[in-house]
C-alpha cells in the first residue's frame, strides 16, 4: 500500500447487524464475515451478498473465518463449524468447550483454542476437510486472542504477555517469549518474513525472531490499539487505533506515517494489493475500503 491513502469509503450493500462484526476474510473475489447474528459471504468488488447462514456467527474482532482444504471454518462461540464456502452449508462441527474464538489454518489443518474450564485451556489441531481431531493440548494458560501459525510453529498468546511457540506435529512447546503488558490481557500476533509481530491493546509493539524468539525491535505508540492483530503487507506493518491508521516499518519498527480515520474500526485490518479493508462503525456502519 502506498504512503498516501484515500478517505475510507463504504462498500455498497455491505453487512450490518446488531453487535460487533469480525475481521473480513478475503479469498479471490469473495469476502467472508461472521457477525453476532450470522456467517455470510459477499462479493468483495460490489458488496453483494452471496449467501448467509441462519445459525452460527460470533461477532468479535478475533473471530475471522479461515479457508482450508476447500472448507470455510468458523468458530461460532464454543462450536467450530466447517462449511461449504460456495453455499455456507455445514459439513462438520467440533466442540471446542469453553474457549474464546480465534482460528488459524495451514496445510489443510485448522487450529482452534479449546477450554474444559478456567483451569484447563489450550489448543486442538483439526483436519479441515473432515473436522477430525489430530491432537489436543489442555495445559496452557488462558488466552483471549486468535492463534497464529507459520510453516514451523503455532503461536499461542497467553494472559500477562507470554507467547508460546508450539510444534505443529504435536503441540509441544519449542520456545517462549514475554511481552510486558500494562493490563491483564493477551498480546496479538502475526508472522511475516520469519518474524513474529506482537501487539498489545495499549500500543506496545514488538517483533521477535520466529525461529528462536530473540527480540528484534520494540515500539510504543501513544494510542489504544485495542484487541486487534498486527497486519503486515510486504515491508509495512499496519496498526489501527480508535481514530488513526499507522504504518510502521516491519523490519525496524520505525513509524512511517499515520492518517486520521473518520470511522472507528471495530475489527482487524485486511490488506489485498493496494487496498485495505476493515469493519467500522459510525453514522453509516459497514465494511470500509481504504485505497491509494
Amino acid at each position: 500500500m502506498a504512503r498516501s491513502t484515500s478517505t475510507p469509503r463504504p462498500l455498497p450493500r455491505t453487512p450490518t447487524a446488531r453487535g460487533p462484526s469480525t475481521t473480513p476474510t478475503l479469498a479471490g473475489d469473495a469476502m467472508f464475515v461472521s457477525t453476532a447474528e450470522f456467517v455470510a459471504a459477499y462479493d468483495a468488488r460490489t458488496g453483494e451478498r452471496c449467501w448467509r447462514t441462519s445459525e452460527g456467527g460470533y461477532g468479535t474482532p478475533a473471530n475471522a473465518p479461515v479457508l482450508a482444504a476447500e472448507t470455510l471454518v468458523d468458530g461460532g462461540g464454543s462450536t467450530v463449524f466447517g462449511r461449504d464456502p460456495a453455499t455456507g452449508e455445514e459439513r462438520w462441527s467440533y466442540d471446542a468447550g469453553r474457549a474464546s474464538p480465534g482460528l488459524a489454518a495451514r496445510d489443510g489443518v485448522v487450529y482452534t483454542p479449546i477450554g474444559v474450564d478456567h483451569e484447563q485451556t489450550g489448543v486442538a489441531a483439526l483436519d479441515a476437510a473432515t473436522g477430525e481431531e489430530r491432537w489436543r493440548r489442555e495445559d496452557l494458560p488462558q488466552s483471549a486472542v486468535p492463534l497464529t501459525v507459520d510453516d514451523a510453529h503455532l503461536y499461542y498468546s497467553a494472559h500477562r504477555g507470554n507467547v508460546f511457540a508450539l510444534a505443529l506435529e504435536d503441540g509441544s512447546t519449542q520456545w517462549r517469549a514475554s511481552v510486558p503488558l500494562p493490563e491483564n490481557g493477551s498480546p496479538q500476533t502475526a508472522v511475516a518474513d520469519d518474524t513474529l509481530h506482537v501487539q498489545s491493546s495499549r500500543g506496545s509493539l514488538a517483533a521477535f525472531d520466529a525461529g528462536d524468539g530473540a527480540t528484534k525491535w520494540t515500539l510504543s505508540l501513544d494510542a489504544d490499539t485495542f484487541a486487534r492483530p498486527p497486519v503486515v503487507a510486504e515491508d509495512t506493518r499496519f496498526v489501527a487505533s480508535d481514530d488513526r491508521l499507522y504504518a510502521v516499518s516491519a523490519a525496524s519498527g520505525d513509524e512511517l506515517w499515520s492518517k486520521a480515520l473518520d470511522v472507528r474500526p471495530t475489527g482487524g485490518l485486511s490488506v489485498r494489493g493496494s487496498e485495505l479493508y476493515f469493519a467500522g462503525t459510525g453514522r453509516n456502519p459497514g465494511v470500509f475500503r481504504v485505497a491509494d
